[in-house]
């Protein structure tokens, strides 16, 4: 069952991946590292027993499997299309945050997103036609990581905007939303 996994990662020869990313939900505080956290942290007070989705951990997490996926890929020959959607459990009344400028000038403007489902997809439906198209490059990657977070720049804004952050905030200033994910796994790694 996939709820009880931890990060899995398969690939079958065809091509295809699947892989479990647990959202990285953590208590509020732990977002103080961050760049843009201090007014973040003062707009969620009242919702400190929640816990944050930690946006910026799930683009790393998201960026990490699908350079596992481009690489296999590759080495097996398999050019693409490649197709993509995300199941999110387990997400009522949890918030997110990204450390960027735009997340930040939204959260003042309209406030902080509070999920209201369970569960949802991203993007929305379970047909084979919702799934969304991802650009792969033909070419060997020049860097591995790079490519790969472009390649699933697409996917997470889709996750980004079922967790109530429009696309057009999640993906306004790509190069911040890279630093922001360098500057996570920078903490992760200097975590004890």
């Amino acid at each position: 069952e996939y709820q009880y996994r931890v990060l899995t990662y398969e690939y079958w020869f065809d091509g295809s991946s699947t892989f479990t990313i647990p959202l990285n939900v953590q208590p509020i505080d732990t977002t103080a590292h961050y760049q843009h956290a201090s007014r973040f942290l003062s707009q969620v007070e009242s919702l400190a027993h929640q816990g944050v989705i930690d946006l910026n951990v799930s683009f790393l997490m998201l960026a990490g499997m699908m350079a596992i996926h481009q690489r296999l890929s590759l080495r097996a020959g398999i050019k693409g299309p490649f197709y993509a959607k995300a199941r999110l459990d387990n997400v009522w009344r949890r918030v997110s945050f990204l450390d960027t400028n735009a997340f930040e000038k939204f959260t003042e403007q309209y406030g902080i997103p509070m999920v209201q489902d369970d569960g949802t997809f991203a993007p929305p439906g379970t047909e084979p036609g919702t799934m969304l198209e991802l650009l792969a490059s033909d070419e060997a990657p020049k860097s591995e990581l790079i490519n790969a977070m472009v390649l699933s720049l697409p996917l997470f804004a889709e996750v980004a905007h079922a967790l109530g952050i429009p696309s057009s905030i999640s993906l306004r200033d790509a190069q911040a939303l890279i630093t922001a994910m360098f500057r996570a796994g920078q903490h992760i790694r200097s975590t004890p």
